[in-house]
């Protein structure tokens, strides 16, 4: 992991989550499962990306909110626009998923290739027909 993640996950450990805390417990986030019926006392709250979504809509400008989800989607789309040979691999290391997963559902950040790396092949020909 890299030494910045391991300053955020200690100064969260260490500063903000005693803060969340309404009582002991042994969870590390302190967010509940999605859909879950029984509520934790010492969870802050049941449904992180809920609060998330109600943060960013009240936050972000001309934004009806977004879940936690969302962020995976900016994170991989930014990874792989930013890389001239769309970097999938990357994009699912970071993302903790298989890189099949990744290329299924963030194919179409590639559709232009094709079209660029024709014109850069053929492109001459083409100029002349």
């Amino acid at each position: 992991m890299q030494q910045m993640a391991w300053s955020d996950l200690e100064r969260y450990l260490k500063v903000y989550r005693p803060r969340m805390l309404r009582c002991d417990s042994d969870y590390v986030f302190l967010a509940g499962s999605h859909g879950s019926t029984v509520r934790d006392p010492a969870l802050p709250w049941t449904d992180l990306s809920r609060r998330v979504e109600h943060l960013t809509a009240k936050y972000l400008w001309r934004c009806a909110g977004i879940g936690t989800h969302a962020f995976r989607h900016l994170v991989a789309t930014a990874i792989i626009k930013a890389s001239d040979l769309s970097d999938f691999k990357t994009a699912a290391l970071v993302l903790n998923d298989r890189m099949s997963t990744v290329e299924k559902n963030y194919a179409h950040l590639r559709s232009s290739e094709g079209a660029n790396r024709m014109t850069e092949l053929l492109g001459a020909t083409l100029r002349r027909m």
